[in-house]
């Protein structure tokens, strides 16, 4: 949570799920997904979003402390990215994370975005006053995936 931005309810109420769920049905210009277990589909440990109408286009997520460090997040933003760039044909993805985020800097890392630098922000820890800046562009995209898909290829 202290990595969220300063406009995320905190601390969280008891019933800030529900709520949560039920704000974000009546979103038109943010695309969201839960992320679930592939052996308890029903049971939401995270989400990963798209926000195509912002003035960059954002992506953003985040995942229950219990099943980091797992892939998830990794494999939902690889999905994710695949639709933005193929599906809605986009040419670039912004993307930022709270300075000292290891976790979410090295899943951009990963996949190919390109650091662009911070900028003052605010967070739920008021210790963190500013965001990395990150850019994936299409070309860098589908060639992330090129590699990934050769590396996947049996011998």
């Amino acid at each position: 949570m202290r990595n969220f931005a300063k406009s995320f309810p905190h601390p969280y109420a008891d019933d800030g799920s529900e709520k949560f769920i039920n704000h974000i049905k009546t979103q038109d210009k943010v695309v969201y997904w839960a992320i679930a277990l592939k052996s308890a589909p029903d049971e939401m440990i995270g989400s990963i979003e798209l926000r195509p109408h912002a003035e960059k286009g954002q992506r953003a997520f985040w995942l229950a402390r219990a099943h980091h460090n797992n892939g998830y997040v990794t494999e939902a933003a690889t999905a994710v990215n695949d639709y933005w760039f193929d599906v809605m044909g986009r040419d670039t993805l912004h993307m930022e994370n709270a300075l000292g985020n290891i976790a979410s800097r090295r899943i951009k890392e990963k996949t190919g975005a390109v650091f662009l630098g911070t900028r003052v922000s605010e967070h739920v820890d008021p210790a963190l006053g500013q965001s990395e800046e990150w850019l994936l562009k299409k070309e860098d995209w589908h060639r992330f995936r090129a590699q990934q898909r050769s590396a996947q290829k049996p011998a």
